[in-house]
C-alpha cells in the first residue's frame, strides 16, 4: 500500500472442494448376522473447509 504498510490475504479451499477420500469396510462382531459400517480416511486428510485470512503490517 505505502512504504511503512504491508496487506497479506490468503485464502485456503477456494473452490470449497471435499478432498476426504475414505473406504468403507464392513465389519461383525456377533458371527455374521449384522454388519457394521467402519469409514476409514484413507489419506488422514482433516481439510478445513473454504476460509481466509488478512494481516497488515506496518513498519516505522
Amino acid at each position: 500500500m505505502t512504504k511503512n504498510l504491508e496487506l497479506n490475504g490468503r485464502i485456503n479451499n477456494l473452490l470449497d472442494e471435499d478432498f476426504t477420500s475414505y473406504q468403507t469396510v464392513y465389519t461383525t462382531s456377533d458371527g455374521g448376522v449384522t454388519y457394521e459400517p467402519n469409514y476409514i480416511d484413507d489419506y488422514n486428510v482433516k481439510a478445513k473447509a473454504r476460509n481466509f485470512w488478512l494481516s497488515a503490517t506496518l513498519s516505522f
